[in-house]
C-alpha cells in the first residue's frame, strides 16, 4: 500500500535497483535471450528504471498498476514542455514487443495518494474522492495505474479496454494503455486470471 511516510524511500529505491539490474541483466544474459520485464506498483517504476538503462534489447514491458507519473513516457509537458523521465524509453525504441500499461480510477492507492505525494515532493513527470483536479488526467501529478500514459505524440500509444474473460490484442512497438475498471478493483488486484492473461498476451506478442 502506497503511502506518503515511504513514498520518497521507495521512489528512489526503485531508480536505484532499476539501474543495477540493467547491469546485471547487459552482463549476465546471453545475446539472443527475449527479455520481459513486469512490475507493480513502485516495481513498475523499477523495471522501467532497469529498461531505460539497460542495452540488452527489451521484448515487452508488463506495467501493472504501476506508481510513477502518467506523463513519465510523454514529451511537451507543462509550461516548460520537458520530456517525461522515461521518455527514451518509447522515443528510442527500446521494448521492440508491448509496453503494456493496467490503469483504473478504481486504484485509489495511485489515483489519489501518489498524486499528493509527488504534488509535495514537487516531482514533475520524473525520472476523499478521485478527481480532474486530484490524481486525475488534467493533474500535472497524476500516475501511471489510474490513468494510463499521457502526453504521447500520434502514434505511439494505443488504447484498449480489458473486460472479462476477453483479453485484447497488444501492439508491439507501442504504449498500449489497458483500461481495467472491469478486472481490477483496487492497487493490489492484479494476481487474477484477467490481468495473467494479459500479462501473457504481453510475453506472447
Amino acid at each position: 500500500m502506497l503511502n506518503q511516510a515511504t513514498y520518497f524511500e521507495m521512489k528512489a529505491r526503485a531508480g536505484t535497483i532499476g539501474a543495477a539490474l540493467a547491469a546485471v541483466i547487459d552482463r549476465e544474459v546471453p545475446q539472443g535471450v527475449r527479455v520481459h520485464l513486469v512490475g507493480h506498483s513502485f516495481g513498475g517504476r523499477l523495471v522501467t528504471s532497469t529498461a531505460s538503462a539497460m542495452r540488452t534489447p527489451v521484448r515487452s514491458l508488463s506495467l501493472l498498476q504501476a506508481a510513477f507519473s502518467h506523463n513519465a513516457f510523454g514529451t511537451g509537458i507543462g509550461r516548460r514542455k520537458i520530456d517525461g523521465g522515461f521518455r527514451r524509453v518509447v522515443a528510442d525504441g527500446v521494448v521492440s514487443g508491448p509496453i503494456m500499461v493496467t490503469h483504473t480510477r478504481r486504484d485509489t492507492a495511485v489515483g489519489i495518494f501518489y498524486a499528493i505525494a509527488s504534488s509535495v515532493s514537487g516531482e514533475i513527470a520524473k525520472g476523499m474522492v478521485t478527481s480532474r483536479l486530484v490524481g486525475g488526467p488534467a493533474d500535472l501529478h497524476g500516475g501511471l495505474g489510474a490513468n494510463g500514459a499521457l502526453a504521447m505524440n500520434d502514434g505511439e500509444a494505443v488504447v484498449h479496454v480489458a473486460t472479462v474473460g476477453e483479453t485484447p490484442d497488444l501492439v508491439c512497438a507501442k504504449v498500449n494503455n489497458v483500461l481495467c475498471d472491469a478486472i481490477i478493483g483496487g492497487h493490489s488486484d492484479v494476481a487474477n486470471p484477467d490481468v495473467g492473461a494479459l500479462v501473457w498476451r504481453a510475453l506472447s506478442a
